[in-house]
């Protein structure tokens, strides 16, 4: 004969949505060590309310540990592109690149290229279809 068990089982969850302000806040909080924060908590503030919700502090406190501070890393990676760190080196990188189109610019036999054939060919890098016009100018 079939036996059954009834079971019940309630789910609850909620969606926060943090400014990037209160998400720094939220992640200075749990930086700390949490044994040692609930310590002070408990001494200062009493263990009535949050004994019970010890679990909870330290799954909240992972969580934020893993998935908030990745995301705050990513601003903080936004922020340096924005504010010009990535441009700079871009920038390098560009400026190399146009010493390497001079140095290419010295003809086989030695001579330096006129200023206009130097322009030329950094127009070529810009614009690859210059060169076809810059030969057909020859």
């Amino acid at each position: 004969m079939a036996k059954f068990t009834p079971h019940m089982n309630i789910n609850y969850s909620v969606t926060v949505t943090l400014t990037e302000v209160e998400a720094r806040a939220l992640d200075a909080l749990f930086g700390y060590n949490n044994k040692q924060m609930l310590d002070v908590f408990y001494e200062h503030m009493g263990k009535y309310y949050m004994e019970p919700h010890e679990a909870g502090f330290f799954s909240l406190a992972e969580s934020v540990r893993t998935q908030l501070q990745d995301g705050l890393g990513r601003v903080n990676e936004a922020q340096k592109v924005i504010s010009g760190d990535s441009i700079k080196a871009a920038h390098v990188r560009g400026l190399f690149e146009a010493l390497e189109i001079v140095k290419a610019s010295v003809t086989e036999d030695g001579k330096n290229d006129t200023a206009e054939d130097i322009q030329n060919a950094i127009d070529e890098v810009k614009d690859p279809t210059k060169k076809k016009k810059n030969n057909e100018a020859t």
